[in-house]
């Protein structure tokens, strides 16, 4: 007991605790087994009722717009490497940044909290791609040009029509047109047509520019009216910059 009393003056334990550790060690073993689970029973209740208390983060409207315009951005850009996987989510999260999009401080460090984000820049970008996939599948019936494509696509957002977004959307509108490369693995063969590409150009920029290009002419030939007018590039604008 005199033991129980320095320890508990030690850990500066107030009465009521001082008091229950001197009862403690007077206790049978088996008493004191199952006392010591007890409390940390009681501990684990405490903990799960503050946890449960702090309640689940919600994403605000203001950050949700945000992501919606970055992801549908970053899913029309034409420097995307790929249009699946962890590193589209990375580029959404980095495009925020750079827009100084307020995150929450703690978005790094909270579980609940990059949860919740992740899990919403996950689904508007599944909603983006079906929105992008429907819009080109419905022009290869209806044979619109390219740039009328890729001014459709763009309605409502801050992107503008350049020649590349041009030419990546001739990629994905040829990819479409494949029978065998149409269904729900769609953009799995959209990744592999862009790997293809850049092992073809063995990493000059030139030689993928090239490829784009042709790809772009032969869309050319196929969809739109027979005479086009030459695409008018518009200059890239601050938003472009960011997203690509």
């Amino acid at each position: 007991v005199l033991h129980a009393k320095r320890v508990a003056n030690r850990l500066s334990l107030g009465g009521p605790y001082s008091r229950d550790l001197e009862a403690f060690v007077v206790e049978d073993p088996d008493v004191r087994c199952v006392l010591m689970y007890a409390k940390l029973l009681a501990v684990e209740q405490k903990v799960s009722n503050i946890t449960s208390t702090q309640g689940s983060y919600t994403v605000s409207k203001a950050l949700m717009d945000n992501i919606k315009s970055v992801s549908y951005a970053v899913l029309l850009s034409p420097k995307l490497a790929t249009y699946r996987g962890s590193a589209v989510w990375k580029r959404v999260v980095a495009v925020l940044k750079q827009l100084e999009v307020t995150l929450p401080s703690n978005f790094s460090t909270d579980r609940n909290v990059l949860n919740s984000i992740s899990e919403a820049i996950i689904n508007e970008l599944t909603q983006a791609r079906s929105k992008i996939k429907k819009a080109i599948g419905l022009t290869l019936k209806s044979k619109e040009s390219i740039y009328e494509l890729a001014s459709g696509l763009i309605q409502n957002t801050q992107c503008i029509v350049t020649v590349a977004l041009c030419a990546r959307l001739a990629l994905l509108r040829r990819v479409l047109s494949e029978p065998q490369h149409s269904g729900q693995k769609y953009w799995k063969f959209v990744n592999e047509r862009l790997e293809k590409f850049r092992l073809k150009a063995d990493g000059a920029e030139d030689k993928l520019q090239i490829l784009f290009a042709t790809t772009l002419a032969q869309d050319r030939q196929t969809y739109g009216t027979a005479q086009q007018n030459t695409i008018q590039s518009q200059s890239t604008n601050e938003w472009n910059s960011t997203i690509d």
